[in-house]
């Protein structure tokens, strides 16, 4: 059996002196003995140790996030568009051509360039917990050929409904009226009907005889509160 060199011995030892470092990256992640918390990664710190400094910075006013309407798009991805969808109405018209984006895909790895403040993801064994959410809707990403064929159709039926509408004939009244057809017009031979249980003036004249102030005067009509109850 030979005898290993001091190059050699040297070169193991660097070799379990960086495995051993990497398991004690691993374990400092996993809980302590004590109170069961985690360790705080490298470099930060408890909260008690903020400097004067970071105190006051902090309680400067400001608000950065006032404003900001957190369903706007900031941008698409190259050749993508994207839209924040609900999947309740999903299901009853299909998906067509959406797809849901995730936190592991190449979009949700970069969701800050996106959209305002990305969602926290959630953990869970859920598959639905990978989707990129707010509230009830999620975001998800469609071609950009086909959003842009999309807008082309509901253009071009919205043009045609105007059309026909300007066809039919309009008159403008002031900067922003305007009457389509003939407009309101008086009946040349107007039909008076009288309401179900009502009766109409010339009706009521001839049975009153002009009478109108007489108290022991009766016509059909209809009580709006009903009979009175028999005592």
């Amino acid at each position: 059996m030979s005898k290993k060199t001091s190059t050699e011995l040297q070169a193991e030892l660097d070799a379990l002196q960086a495995e051993k470092t990497e398991v004690e990256k691993v374990l400092a992640t996993f809980p302590g003995p004590g109170d069961g918390s985690i360790a705080l990664p490298e470099g930060e710190r408890l909260a008690s140790d903020a400097t004067p400094e970071e105190i006051e910075r902090a309680r400067v006013l400001r608000d950065p996030y006032a404003g900001e309407n957190f369903l706007d798009i900031k941008a698409n991805p190259p050749g993508k568009e994207l839209r924040w969808i609900s999947p309740e109405s999903r299901k009853r018209r299909g998906m067509r051509g959406w797809t849901v984006v995730r936190f592991d895909d190449a979009i949700g790895r970069e969701l800050h360039k996106y959209i305002n403040d990305p969602p926290s993801r959630y953990e869970g064994s859920s598959n639905m917990d990978a989707e990129v959410r707010r509230g009830d809707v999620v975001l998800a990403w469609i071609d950009v050929g086909i959003a842009e064929k999309r807008r082309q159709v509901a253009s071009m039926k919205a043009n045609r409904f105007r059309n026909s509408g300007a066809m039919q004939g309009s008159q403008r009244i002031g900067q922003f009226g305007q009457i389509v057809g003939d407009g309101l017009r008086d009946d040349p031979n107007p039909q008076y009907r009288a309401a179900r249980g009502m009766v109409l003036p010339k009706d009521y004249r001839k049975r009153t005889a002009d009478k109108v102030t007489d108290p022991a005067i009766r016509v059909e009509g209809r009580r709006l509160f009903g009979e009175p109850e028999q005592e």
